[in-house]
Parts: C-alpha cells; structure tokens; sequence
C-alpha cells in the first residue's frame, strides 16, 4: 500500500494542462499504475474537502480501460 501526499499539488488550471506541474505528473502517472485506488477522508460540510476535490480534477483525464470508484 502507498499513500499519496496531495500537499504541493496546485488549484486545477486547464491552461496548465499542456505543461503540467511535476506534482500533479507524479500523481496521475501513480493513478494510471495502481490496480486498485482507495479513497479515506473526514465529511466535510456533506462533501468531500476541498484539496481532494481539486486533486480528482486533475485526474479526470484518466485512461478509459481504468476506472476511480
């Protein structure tokens, strides 16, 4: 198992995807090599909080033959 620290991932920029941050190029190229991705956080005013939310934007473009559950 591996966590993944979203700290340093920046607000989602589509101008920034053609040159995108480092951060966020690890981050969806781990996402792309996982068999399994398992998502634990607190409720935050009845929703996820913020941070994962603007992670989950970045990845949105992930590969058809994977799936975020």
């Amino acid at each position: 198992m591996e966590i993944f620290d979203l700290d340093g991932i920046p607000p989602y920029n589509q101008e920034l995807e053609v040159v995108m941050p480092e951060k966020v190029k690890t981050f969806k190229q781990k996402i792309k090599a996982a068999d399994m991705i398992l998502i634990v956080t607190p409720e935050y005013n009845y929703s996820m909080p913020g941070v994962l939310k603007n992670a989950l934007d970045w990845i949105k473009a992930v590969p058809a033959n994977k799936s975020i559950r």
